[in-house]
């Protein structure tokens, strides 16, 4: 698929193998999975939110179609429509907050296996590091008495990339902004990321990605799961994965029904064609 310039979004390879959780579990985060563990904590709480995964989602495109660490945002009205949110003063404070969320983030990846299993989430770093080294978040629903324009001033507004949170860029992968702004579920937004990074780079003709990997993955808690709750995750799992086939990446090919051990992915083509000039590809 080819896409216009202005539609094209990024996503890296540690969130989106590490997705952010999708409920509030405090300041810290873990998952574990192929030999792998990352942590993530915030004193302002790990973000979480659908809004917390676009917020991310605009922050890593910023970044890589400026070809720099910092981060501008615009106007916050302008803001909100390019990313096709209400320009209501209500919207205003929940990107506020994840801002604020993100720009005190840190992360701590682990290597817990002599070796991980999955190329794909290989980091040359085992450092913790935060994912911002500077922010200023004056976004605000309130006005109040200044001679300054508050469309003025929100411009102020920015977030600096660490050196650490650059280098997950490298190896970013395109994907289309449209589709993440018709996705309400974090699940089903987690899951399009992934499945657009992993169709488009298997080397294999087909894997199967057993369920307790998807869990590791894309699960809530850390403890093991009864049968039942096994069942019901597998079915929010294969709604999801039948949705964005359906709606957003048809060329996709996934067998969720005939293997009761996985999800059965096979070759398929990029969502977005390694030739499309705008996607930002290495010749």
């Amino acid at each position: 698929m080819s896409i216009p310039e202005r539609a094209l979004g990024f996503h890296t390879q540690l969130f989106t193998m590490f997705p952010l959780p999708r409920q509030n579990v405090g300041q810290s985060f873990t998952r574990e999975y192929n030999g792998v563990r990352v942590t993530y904590t915030s004193e302002l709480g790990v973000p979480y939110k659908p809004t917390d995964r676009r917020i991310l989602e605009i922050i890593t495109t910023k970044a890589i179609q400026s070809k720099s660490r910092l981060v501008e945002f615009g106007s916050v009205t302008s803001e909100l429509a390019r990313y096709g949110f209400a320009r209501t003063g209500g919207y205003i404070k929940p990107w506020a907050d994840s801002l604020r969320r993100f720009a005190v983030l840190g992360i701590t990846p682990t290597i817990t296996g002599r070796h991980p299993q999955d190329d794909k989430i290989r980091f040359a770093f085992t450092r913790p590091f935060f994912f911002a080294e500077e922010a200023l978040i004056v976004w605000t629903s309130g006005r109040i008495q200044n001679p300054v324009q508050p469309e003025l001033i929100d411009r102020l507004t920015h977030l600096t990339l660490s050196e650490g949170a650059a280098r997950l860029l490298e190896n970013a992968v395109p994907h289309d902004q449209r589709h993440i702004m018709k996705i309400q579920s974090p699940l089903e937004m987690d899951i399009y990321l992934w499945l657009v990074s992993k169709l488009g780079s298997l080397e294999e003709n087909e894997l199967l990605v057993p369920w307790s990997w998807l869990y590791a993955q894309f699960g809530q808690r850390a403890e093991k799961l009864n049968k039942n709750q096994m069942r019901h995750f597998r079915e929010d799992m294969k709604n999801a994965f039948a949705s964005i086939c359906t709606e957003y990446y048809p060329a996709a090919r996934v067998e969720l029904n005939k293997y009761a051990k996985g999800v059965l992915l096979k070759k398929s083509p990029p969502l977005i064609e390694r030739d499309d000039p705008n996607a930002g590809y290495s010749p």
